[in-house]
């Protein structure tokens, strides 16, 4: 039960410095792309006027009950875990279809500010 909590703890962490785009590490990372298919630091496809921006929880949901029943590692299952909660939290989770000028300017924003950021005393 430690391991999980203990990975959650870290894979949080670790999506958390890594995808906020407010991050200096998140803009320290290079981008891949391929033709109109970047698969780093995000996963999007871009047609025409549109971007479909697959979020990194809609990858590790799969990915983890994929690979459940063959990882041993608690501290490895608390990470994909930890990764899915902390991308469940962003105010766009559900939204995967953007236009092309919308999803720049939202990429910058405070969209992707976390969820409990709207109950902190202001």
């Amino acid at each position: 039960m430690f391991g999980i909590l203990f990975g959650i703890f870290i894979g949080f962490l670790l999506f958390t410095l890594t995808t906020h785009p407010g991050s200096r590490i998140n803009k320290k990372l290079p981008e891949k792309k391929i033709k109109n298919f970047q698969i780093f630091p995000r996963v999007n496809i871009s047609a025409r006027n549109r971007v479909f921006h697959f979020h990194h929880w809609i990858i590790l949901t799969p990915f983890y009950l994929f690979l459940q029943n063959f990882l041993h590692s608690d501290i490895l299952h608390g990470i994909i875990l930890g990764g899915i909660v902390q991308g469940l939290m962003f105010k766009d989770r559900f939204k995967i279809i953007f236009k092309r000028e919308d999803y720049h300017q939202i990429k910058e924003s405070s969209i992707h500010i976390p969820l409990l950021q709207r109950f902190r005393k202001k």
